[in-house]
């Protein structure tokens, strides 16, 4: 036995008197807080809780702290929240049933809408084309511009008689 203060301590570093306890399912978090592990949650950073709940960080500290959810720190240094499972959705979105009823009018208004859009991307495609032989036309009469300014005009070569 240590003497440590006024209290004996034993070899275990506990007063004799009190017994040296066991409890396989607590840890120890990296402050010295005892904390059960829960197995109805799973700890999370605040970036990861954020992306599984679909919230932002800020949002998962504030429902944290307003549901009192168990926070610790981790190895890396960032703080790990106890999310319940219950709180994190569920990763499978449910299927919607596309229902397409049997309105004549509906079919009818659709298969209007389906020719037009038809016609609409046939008149991209002419316009497309339009414009690119406008672009090639442009750079011929570009290049025949440049081509002419290069040469002397006619009153260069008039004044250039009198010399």
């Amino acid at each position: 036995m240590k003497k440590r203060g006024r209290i004996l301590l034993s070899e275990g570093g506990l007063p004799p008197c009190l017994p040296l306890l066991s409890f396989p399912d607590i840890g120890d978090d990296s402050r010295g807080h005892v904390m059960a592990d829960d197995p109805a949650g799973e700890w999370l950073t605040y970036d990861e809780a954020a992306e599984r709940l679909g919230i932002k960080s800020d949002s998962v500290r504030r429902r944290a702290a307003a549901r009192k959810w168990q926070r610790r720190q981790g190895n890396d240094g960032r703080a790990r929240v106890l999310v319940p499972l219950n709180a994190i959705p569920d990763s499978t979105p449910v299927p919607i049933p596309v229902v397409i009823p049997d309105d004549p009018g509906l079919v009818a208004r659709l298969a209007v809408a389906e020719a037009r859009l038809t016609d609409a991307l046939q008149t991209v495609a002419e316009g497309r084309k339009a414009l690119d032989d406008m672009k090639a036309d442009r750079d011929a009469w570009k290049r025949q511009a440049e081509a002419l300014a290069s040469r002397p005009g006619w009153l260069t070569k008039l004044l250039g008689r009198y010399r």
